[in-house]
């Protein structure tokens, strides 16, 4: 038998031709917008398709095509629905050039829904797929006391009563709806990982919606969170602002994982149903706080659900509202009040007004600061530690958050140095350096370096049990510090980049210091009178570091004194001032066996120092001593001149005794040698 060659081509041409029809569609769905209206999804698996048919039964009958989209497009709005009838849905792909088509999607049925005052719920019990697992866009056929689906008609009572927390409680905007005035649409759909909001309405995974026990936190918290999530969106949908910030989702996302929080709602006969208290289940808040916690070097504005820790701080800070789950959510509702009236602004900018306009002087870059150093400092409880280092949170179930990721942390031997370290931070990051010094380490040396153009912020803490004893911070590109070791348990140093990221250097360092006697010394004795009534007299020392700059800070109970073979006991030390870099003490001398000069010895931890023949115990006479008061005006800067101008007065006057002249001689001149022969 013999063939053309023209056949034996066509034949291969339509075989080619049927093996490569369009890819079958996938994932159809079915997602309710109205009662008349519903819209058909599905998954586009086809790279050569030129449109999509959709096909619809009526009420059990033959299918017909109902309309078509082009290629790409993956979803189709059937707006000639009647309520009354029951349909199916179908798609395939179609090719022109051959005139190819897929197969079909599996056939999906149009949702059943309920209504209230401001929602639809729309759902699917059967003809759904897939019909099990996480994914699923079926809803259990449960029903309720009153014939209706236990899961539609409970979300329904959720979302009414997360609407009246918004819009009546704290004055929000009523919730955007796709659909203009009717009632905005919630389906009971799997989306974007559980729940999504958007120009579809509100969308939430059946597998999160099981029953939940507010009062025993049993069953599955989602059923709560997740459609007082979405719908908050939908809140924000409506001032359509926030325009202009590049990553607008640190508010969006970030604000409505905080409401996880904040959000109180009232439903199926439950007063104020909350989660704050929820560390489980799907997105949970605590989870998210942990999230940012551990790993803190991120741009606060634009780390999206994970700035939910910072609309918290915020809330709790500058919000008027005290009770609890709700505590400062009002000071969202005044931010996104400001947000409305302009649009085209970013989530900085509209805060700080917010600020300005509730009458406060921070703004973002201030509150920043205070949050970075909260999130190392807050579980501390002692006395020192200011409320703008803490969050109720901590002392309510579930208990504390997450202690914050250190990047350094390490025990500090004598003489032991960390470093020099090259490091970086991110703008509006921070970075958590910690240290816990050895008893024996006299005292610590910090020292940082910014290497960029942009300075850093820094803030020092010094902690001893659960209490701040010292803190300083300084904003600038290089923050040096030494600070005697008070038996402090941790020494914390925050480094945060403000708007810009920071390339920095440190080191920290537990070297001795130096300790010396000013006065009296070997050649300007400190005269005490007579061995076995002795008197009192002034002692000056100096600490210095490495680099010779006066340690401050040293607790004045830590020095002690011997002269001669006596040691001075804490209560002959009558009173102590630091005064200018120096550690000034009136010190009752102890009795002696002769009327001889003793040598003074000072020391502090492991360090000491010795003047020799110092203290001279020998019957005196009354003496005249003047004090010259300044009245030119030269004390006033910096304020801490005149108060140390005072505390060495005060000093002085405390050692004379009884007998003793006192004279006061005041001058307002400059004190020049001219002067002082007229």
């Amino acid at each position: 038998m013999r063939f053309s060659c023209a056949l034996i081509i066509s034949i291969l041409l339509i075989n080619s031709n049927a093996f490569s029809q369009p890819a079958d569609p996938s994932g159809a769905f079915t997602w309710g917008l109205r009662p008349d209206k519903t819209r058909i999804l599905w998954t586009d698996n086809s790279s050569n398709e030129d449109e999509f048919r959709v096909e619809r039964s009526t009420n059990g009958g033959a299918f017909a095509e109902i309309g078509s989209v082009l290629a790409n497009e993956t979803h189709f709005d059937d707006a000639t629905v009647n309520p009354s009838n029951v349909y199916h849905y179908r798609v395939r792909a179609y090719r022109a050039s051959d005139m190819s088509y897929s197969g079909y999607t599996l056939e999906v049925k149009g949702p059943d829904y309920l209504e209230s005052s401001h929602f639809r719920v729309f759902y699917n019990t059967d003809d759904c797929y897939p019909s099990t697992g996480g994914s699923t866009h079926c809803t259990p056929s449960d029903l309720n006391a009153m014939s209706q689906n236990e899961y539609a008609a409970r979300i329904l009572e959720i979302l009414e009563g997360a609407y009246e927390e918004y819009v009546t409680n704290f004055l929000f905007m009523v919730p955007w709806s796709p659909e203009g005035a009717e009632p905005i649409p919630i389906n009971l759909k799997y989306c974007d990982g559980g729940g999504c909001a958007g120009g579809g309405g509100v969308g939430l995974g059946p597998a999160l919606l099981d029953p939940y026990d507010h009062a025993t936190n049993t069953g599955d918290p989602g059923s709560l969170v997740v459609p007082a999530h979405e719908l908050f969106h939908m809140v924000q949908f409506h001032y359509d602002a926030i325009k202009t910030d590049p990553a607008g989702k640190w508010v969006i996302e970030g604000q409505a994982r905080a409401i996880q929080d904040l959000v109180c709602i009232d439903a199926a006969g439950l007063t104020c149903q909350n989660c704050d208290d929820e560390p489980f289940g799907i997105a949970p808040y605590y989870g998210q706080v942990g999230n940012y916690l551990g790993n803190t070097n991120r741009p606060v504005n634009e780390i999206s659900y994970s700035a939910a820790l910072f609309w918290i701080y915020l809330c709790q800070q500058y919000g008027a509202t005290n009770s609890e789950p709700e505590r400062g959510f009002d000071f969202m509702a005044e931010f996104w009040d400001e947000a409305d009236d302009d649009v085209n602004r970013d989530g900085i900018q509209v805060l700080n007004a917010t600020l300005q306009n509730l009458g406060e002087s921070d703004r973002f870059r201030d509150i920043f600061k205070n949050f970075v150093v909260a999130n190392y400092a807050k579980q501390l409880t002692g006395p020192s530690v200011p409320s703008h280092y803490k969050y109720v949170d901590e002392t309510q179930p579930p208990g504390p958050y997450d202690d914050v990721n250190l990047h350094l942390s390490e025990y500090l031997d004598p003489t032991e140095q960390i470093g020099p370290v090259l490091s970086d931070v991110r703008r509006w990051g921070a970075l958590y350096h910690e240290v816990r010094p050895d008893p024996l380490v006299p005292y610590l040396q910090v020292d940082y370096q910014v290497d960029s153009p942009h300075p850093a912020f820094f803030c020092l803490l010094a902690i001893k049990g659960d209490d701040i004893v010292y803190e300083e911070r300084h904003e600038g590109y290089s923050f040096e510090k030494s600070l005697a070791n008070d038996a402090f348990e941790k020494i914390a140093v925050i480094v945060a980049g403000l708007e810009q990221d920071v390339n920095f250097r440190y080191s920290i360092n537990g070297t001795n210091p130096i300790l010396r006697i000013l006065d009296p010394l070997t050649g300007r004795k400190a005269r005490v009178g007579d061995k076995n009534t002795p008197e009192k007299f002034v002692a000056k020392l100096e600490v210095l570091d490495p680099d010779s700059n006066p340690i401050e800070g040293i607790n004045p109970t830590a020095f002690n004194f011997q002269i001669g073979p006596q040691s001075v006991p804490a209560g002959n030390i009558v009173t102590n001032a630091y005064v200018q870099g120096q550690y000034w003490f009136v010190i009752q001398a102890p009795t002696q066996e002769n009327n001889i000069s003793y040598d003074l010895v000072a020391s502090w931890s492991i360090l000491s120092d010795t003047e020799t023949n110092s203290v001279q115990y020998q019957p005196r006479a009354d003496a005249d001593n003047v004090l010259v008061i300044d009245k030119s005006g030269s004390m006033s800067i910096p304020p801490s001149k005149i108060e140390d101008a005072k505390d060495a007065a005060e000093l002085y006057v405390d050692s004379w005794r009884e007998g003793d002249k006192i004279g006061v001689v005041s001058f307002n001149c400059n004190a020049s040698p001219a002067d002082m022969l007229l």
